[in-house]
């Protein structure tokens, strides 16, 4: 199938394959697509497991449960490693 889009939303698809880690416009376009497949429900649960998610991180923080990393390589060998 080919589709043609306006050139705004062709700017938009190479923007997401250059900087949010998508391979190709067809990679952009079937996860829009699922996005509009989802119904309410499943885009509340996520809001749901975001949330929970980004209260989990608050209390660590405000427990003092933190890691500083002063550079990029120091968190990635930190992930590699599993510490």
């Amino acid at each position: 199938m080919n589709v043609a889009i306006a050139p705004d939303l062709e700017d938009l698809v190479r923007d997401k394959i250059a900087n949010d880690g998508f391979a190709t416009a067809e990679q952009v376009v079937e996860f829009a697509l699922r996005r509009l497949e989802e119904t309410p429900q499943h885009r509340a649960a996520r809001e749901r497991r975001l949330r929970k998610a980004l209260a989990l991180g608050d209390a660590d923080i405000a427990a003092g449960r933190v890691i500083s990393f002063e550079t990029e390589e120091e968190l990635a060998l930190f992930v590699r490693d599993g510490r």
